[in-house]
């Protein structure tokens, strides 16, 4: 099995103070932060914020997007919340 080292192509600052969580979406990177509970879309080439959500959740962990919907895994809550990307 070949070894190799990763270049860093491109990156970001963190809009929260503790992401925990990406999701690639066609028109930008979705992050979800465990502290300030936010989703932030990203655009892809700057890194700057394009949309922000407050999710009502707590210590997000996970984010994925499908059937319409933002779904986050709230752990502290023992929930997987689902939310509207465009509304929030």
């Amino acid at each position: 099995m070949a070894n190799y080292t990763a270049s860093v192509v491109r990156r970001f600052e963190s809009p929260g103070p503790q992401p925990n969580g990406l999701q690639a979406a066609d028109d930008g990177l979705w992050c979800i932060d465990q502290v300030n509970l936010k989703a932030h879309k990203l655009d892809w080439d700057t890194g700057s914020v394009l949309h922000e959500i407050d999710t009502e959740t707590e210590h997000s962990s996970g984010i994925t997007l499908g059937d319409d919907a933002m779904w986050i895994a709230s752990t502290f809550q023992l929930e997987i919340v689902k939310i509207d990307p465009d509304t929030g």
